[in-house]
């Protein structure tokens, strides 16, 4: 929460995590007027298109300063600073004690969940723990969370960051750090779900390590130790 002495103007920082109260919801306005922190200086917008649900008058919300500048301020519950800003603040309390937190968050337009990384030695350790906050971060983002542990391994990095696909039927991972980019082979029956749909895993999967990942169709061939490939599925 941001709180004002009286008479003081509040200062936002772009991406800082702000909560506040709907003070206006007017349908034809495409945008709801908030009050953030304890005093009626302290006003910013948020636009319904970047609102993660519908609000009343005097709901409360938690969201994210995406623009500062003329008043009032504008906020945001679906750009990345509030979905990394919400998974630290939720995740908190399971990552502090073990030296962990979020090391980065990514989604795609219109994805119906982001993931989530959580970087460290033996962070796979908390994944099934992070398990349990799901519906949590679902009931602030309106989106599911993937948890993704993430260490020093680029390649196990990679096979990861493309869950929920079935990760241990990749025939091939090539992984090239110095262009940072990889190429994984799987066959023809598990490939949609390396994709997902219109492409939103794989496209995720390289956001969060900022990687071009590149998913391949293999024959029958290489699926039993053939070098024959025969088409390149997607590319990001």
């Amino acid at each position: 929460m941001v709180y004002l002495e009286e008479g003081e103007r509040v200062q936002f920082k772009v991406g800082q995590l702000v909560q506040g109260m709907v003070v206006k919801n007017q349908p034809n306005k495409d945008a709801y007027l908030v009050l953030v922190g304890a005093y009626p200086g302290a006003l910013a917008v948020l636009p319904k298109s970047d609102a993660s649900r519908e609000y009343c008058v005097k709901d409360g919300l938690l969201a994210s300063v995406v623009k500062v500048g003329a008043e009032p301020h504008k906020l945001s519950q679906k750009c990345p600073f509030f979905f990394k800003e919400i998974a630290r603040v939720v995740l908190g309390p399971v990552l502090r004690p073990h030296g962990f937190d979020v090391w980065r968050v990514a989604g795609a337009h219109g994805a119906p969940f982001f993931k989530v990384g959580i970087r460290g030695a033996g962070s796979d350790r908390v994944i099934g723990e992070c398990l349990e906050f799901e519906k949590v971060l679902f009931s602030y983002t309106g989106k599911t969370a993937c948890f993704v542990a993430l260490d020093d391994d680029d390649e196990g990095n990679i096979r990861r960051s493309l869950l929920p696909a079935p990760i241990d039927s990749i025939a091939r991972c090539y992984v090239y750090p110095r262009k940072r980019e990889a190429h994984i082979y799987v066959g023809r029956s598990v490939i949609s779900q390396f994709l997902g749909k219109q492409g939103w895993n794989v496209l995720t999967a390289g956001k969060l390590l900022r990687w071009k990942i590149v998913v391949n169709e293999v024959s029958r061939g290489l699926l039993e130790g053939g070098p024959d490939v025969y088409s390149i599925s997607q590319r990001v």
